[in-house]
């Protein structure tokens, strides 16, 4: 991981996803393998990402190892939410080429308000995610 236990401010999970808040700012999600998410879930999400994000404009690290689907229902309450959440920039991180073209096309065809970058690697994806807070000075 490209973080140790000690950085980590806060933790919690729901039902589809653990998420962490890091001292550097960075929120990092963990979507559980094999998830369906549906639009009850994706608020639930959404209500510990706004706990989260309250410390300051953030920066998030997905995980994505495993088959993750969210219901259209929930990609809409996300994408509505988009304009009022604080951050940065967005990095995913997978191994699965599968959920790295699925990623990519998504956001090519749906693109976001903010930067969206997919690696496979933490440590690239950190920096990344900090040149992106270089340039916002």
């Amino acid at each position: 991981m490209f973080y140790k236990e000690s950085d980590i401010i806060k933790e919690t999970a729901t039902k589809t996803i653990k998420l962490r808040l890091l001292k550097n700012n960075i929120i990092h999600y963990t979507y559980f393998s094999e998830t369906e998410i549906d639009l009850e879930n994706v608020i639930i999400n959404h209500n510990v990402f706004k706990e989260f994000a309250s410390f300051k404009p953030g920066l998030i690290i997905d995980s994505v190892d495993g088959l993750v689907q969210i219901e259209a229902e929930g990609v809409k309450f996300i994408r509505d939410k988009e304009k009022e959440t604080p951050l940065i920039g967005r990095a995913f991180v997978t191994n699965s080429m599968a959920n790295k073209i699925l990623i990519s096309i998504y956001y090519k065809t749906n693109p976001s308000l903010f930067p969206v970058k997919v690696f496979k690697d933490y440590i690239k994806a950190n920096e990344w995610l900090f040149s992106l807070t270089k340039s916002e000075l």
